[in-house]
Parts: C-alpha cells; structure tokens; sequence
C-alpha cells in the first residue's frame, strides 16, 4: 500500500520590504585594512547579531550595510543589569551613546560619523521570548542616533520567534 502523504498548509506570502539605495563603489579611507573597492556588509542573529552590531560600530568607516535579527545594542554589556537587559529591555540609550563616542575618543573604534549613510536592517518577531522586541527597538534607538532614519528599515511585526526569520509571514 502506497502511503499517503500529509497535505501540508501554503507558507504565508512575505511582505515586500522597499529596496534600499544601491551604494556606489567604497574606496577605503588611507591606511585602512580593507582593501579598495570591497564591500562589506555584517549581518547576524542572535549573538550573531550582537556581534555585527560590534563591527558595525567598531569598522564603521568600512562597513557598507548591516542586517541585524534579535541582537543587542553595542555596549550592552557595559551596563548595570546587563544580563537582564541585554535580552528583555531597559537600557539606559544615554550610556549607550557616551559608550560609542568614548570608544571613539580612545581610538578603540572607528568614528561613528561614517554610520551617517550604512543602510542598516533590522529584525525582531513578536513571538522571540530569548531577546525581547524592546532590545531590537533599543538598537535602532542606538542606530539613529548615527545613521540617518532613511537608512534605518525595521520589521517588528511578525510572528517570528527567535530565528533568522525567511517565512515568518504576517497578520
């Protein structure tokens, strides 16, 4: 006997996100590691995210777009509760800039001016109970402080849980 297979139900149509500029060619500032006419792009999930978020803020004067899913702002850990807040919400956005601009200062990261025109992406599902929603919105808080709000383009809307979301649908 032939066994019969499940129907399954039809995936959700994904929205359509509006495209982001194409950029023009990066020609790497004077002693940059980054060999001229590269591009690079960080993205990530998770901590994943939370790294890409680290490179975007520390190589930003070679960085040419970020997509970043359920991650925490740069300098999380550097704040009190940082194990709480870093995953549900509650950071201090002020402490948040000063971190940026004094690794600046110290010459630990590149200056967060070259953010101004990263197109940047940012991602968070309704559902994700590992970083809430409020981290996501955190970081874009964060981001918007040095990358224009064009720039910026956000999907909080969905079903998603904690995943590199490719069919998360929407209601």
């Amino acid at each position: 006997m032939t066994p019969v297979l499940p129907v399954l139900p039809a995936l959700p149509v994904l929205p359509v996100l509006p495209a982001l500029p194409v950029l023009p060619s990066y020609d790497a500032p004077q002693g940059s590691l980054v060999p001229p006419h590269r591009r690079v792009t960080v993205s990530g999930q998770s901590a994943g995210a939370s790294m890409a978020i680290q490179h975007l803020i520390a190589f930003s004067s070679s960085v040419d777009g970020a997509a970043i899913a359920a991650g925490s702002p740069y300098g999380c850990g550097m704040q009190k509760l940082h194990d709480w807040r870093c995953y549900y919400g509650g950071l201090d956005m002020e402490a948040a800039e000063r971190y940026v601009r004094k690794r600046f200062q110290q010459g630990l990261v590149d200056d967060p001016s070259h953010l101004r025109q990263v197109p940047v992406v940012l991602f968070s599902g309704r559902r994700d109970l590992v970083v809430f929603t409020r981290v996501m919105r955190a970081v874009e808080q964060q981001l918007r402080r040095f990358v224009a709000p064009e720039r910026i383009l956000t999907s909080y809307d969905t079903r998603a849980s904690h995943v590199w979301s490719v069919d998360h649908g929407s209601e």
